[in-house]
């Protein structure tokens, strides 16, 4: 699925008002470039957003929304959130990323290092917060099952597999700078992004597909279609494991990628967009 977007907005565009959103304000609504195919909403904590600093995004199999924020869970049913934090039964409110397991279990990771699990209704404790550990930054689930978990702030890869834990760094094409970001495509196939490049797991290393050819932080999250949406520089991408790519979005009006916190792909197709202080965005098929 490819979105031209020239971006035009018909919705009310609402950003955060805490006092880091508004040192940078935004352009305005009548500015940012939409084509008339899609329609952009966005939610903030005026509307029930726990923190406007999204951190990442999951959706479960009954079909809600989970977002990751610094002030804990939230869950959305297309109307209203939910919060969860640590009064819960969390281990910490600073939830970092998040994962729906095949099975359809929802796992976060926090910052202080602690790993939860939902089932059943109630939050579990896989993994005891212990700071300073390193944190996971990115979860992901592959083909045969194995967990994989991106670390910081000792960069590295980490697969669990049968209970066997493995160890990826820079002799398994691990590239060394910044937060290693791992994602699963709908094949199962892994991919890894950090700031120099983004790359495929070929079942033994880390091949590099895509150079950092537009600089900048970088978000993955998987195409329904195939291959991985990808957030850098000034633009939205869509890259193929054949090592082809496809401009979708020019991001110039949300300040780039940077603002970028998350990318989720819904199972209606509907494009999510976690960003840093500005809430949530969704893009979708206007017809």
């Amino acid at each position: 699925m490819r979105f031209p977007f020239h971006l035009q907005c018909t919705f009310a565009f609402l950003l955060g008002l805490l006092p880091l959103a508004l040192a940078a304000q935004p352009p305005g609504i009548e500015s940012i470039p939409m084509s008339e195919d899609y329609v952009l909403h966005t939610w903030d904590v005026e509307d029930g957003l726990p923190n406007n600093n999204v951190q990442s995004l999951a959706q479960t199999p009954d079909g809600y929304l989970w977002i990751a924020t610094w002030s804990g869970l939230a869950r959305f049913d297309g109307v209203r959130f939910t919060t969860f934090n640590k009064s819960d039964g969390l281990e910490a409110n600073e939830a970092n990323v998040l994962l729906t397991a095949r099975d359809g279990t929802l796992w976060t990771g926090f910052a202080d290092g602690g790993l939860a699990r939902l089932r059943g209704g109630r939050f579990q404790t896989a993994i005891p917060a212990h700071p300073p550990m390193n944190s996971a930054q990115s979860l992901a689930e592959d083909a045969d099952g194995s967990i994989w978990m991106g670390l910081f702030p000792n960069p590295r890869l980490v697969r669990w597999k049968d209970g066997v834990v493995t160890e990826f760094g820079p002799g398994e094409g691990v590239g060394p700078a910044g937060f290693p970001k791992i994602e699963a495509a709908t094949d199962g196939t892994i991919w890894l992004a950090t700031a120099q490049e983004c790359s495929v797991f070929n079942g033994t290393r880390f091949l590099r597909s895509f150079p950092d050819a537009d600089g900048g932080d970088v978000r993955l999250g998987a195409a329904r279609a195939g291959g991985m949406w990808v957030a850098r520089g000034q633009h939205l991408f869509h890259y193929w494991a054949n090592g082809t790519r496809e401009i979708v979005a020019d991001l110039t009006w949300l300040g780039g990628s940077r603002p970028i916190t998350a990318l989720l792909e819904d199972t209606r197709g509907n494009l999510w967009l976690g960003t840093r202080n500005t809430g949530l965005f969704r893009f979708h098929d206007g017809a």
